[in-house]
C-alpha cells in the first residue's frame, strides 16, 4: 500500500515500513499516533518482504528498496520502521529535530532493543565490541552501527552513493521484474 501527495507538493517525509504483512493492531495504532512534523508532507510505503509461497525478500532488501524509491520521489527523509518496533508518540518528532541540529548526520535512530533477556540495545560504538550501554536518555553520539528498525535518513546524503539498479520482484507477478 502506497499512499501518496499530489505531485506538485513536495515530501518531506517518507514513513518506509519493511513488512512481512503481520502489522499488529499495537503497531498501527501507535504508527497512527505519530505526532507529524509541521508544515511537513508525509507519506506512507509498505513494502512486502513475503513475496509468494516461501519466498522471502530480506528486510535489508526491502530497506534498500526503500530507500532508492524515497530518492526517486524526492523526499527529504526517509523515516525507516520496522514492524515490530512500537516508536513513541514524539519519536519522529524528536529524530528530525536532532537531524535538523546535527546537519551533518546522515541517520539518527532510535534505540532499538534486542528480545533477549535482558533487552540489549542494538547499538554499537566499534563493531566486533558489542553492544553500547554507556548512554543516557537523549544523548546524541556517533556510532559505528545500529539498527535500521527506527532510523531517519537523510536522502540527500546518499544521492551521491553510485549503486546500480535495483531489481525487485513483486508479488503477485513473481516471474516479472523491475528495475528502480
Amino acid at each position: 500500500m502506497t499512499v501518496n501527495p499530489p505531485a506538485s507538493v513536495k515530501t518531506g517525509v517518507i514513513i518506509g515500513v519493511p513488512s512481512v504483512g503481520w502489522q499488529t493492531t499495537l503497531f498501527l495504532k501507535h504508527l497512527m499516533m505519530l505526532t507529524m512534523p509541521l508544515n511537513c508532507t508525509v507519506s506512507y510505503k509498505f513494502l512486502g518482504t513475503r513475496l509468494y509461497g516461501d519466498n522471502v525478500r530480506p528486510v535489508a532488501e526491502a530497506d534498500n528498496i526503500l530507500v532508492h524509491e524515497a530518492i526517486r520521489d524526492g523526499a527529504q527523509y526517509l523515516f525507516s520502521l520496522e514492524e515490530d518496533v512500537i516508536v513513541p508518540a514524539m519519536g519522529l518528532r524528536q529524530l528530525m529535530e536532532t537531524m535538523g541540529r546535527h546537519p551533518q548526520a546522515t541517520v539518527v535512530a532510535g534505540v532499538v532493543t534486542a528480545k533477549t533477556i535482558p533487552p540489549e540495545p542494538m547499538i554499537y560504538k566499534e563493531d566486533g565490541l558489542g553492544a553500547y550501554w554507556n548512554f543516557r536518555y537523549g544523548e546524541v553520539f556517533e556510532a559505528a552501527s545500529v539498527h535500521m528498525g527506527c532510523t531517519l535518513i537523510r536522502l540527500a546524503d546518499l544521492a551521491t552513493v553510485e549503486t546500480g539498479p535495483i531489481e525487485v520482484q513483486d508479488y503477485p507477478n513473481p516471474g516479472e521484474k523491475r528495475t528502480i
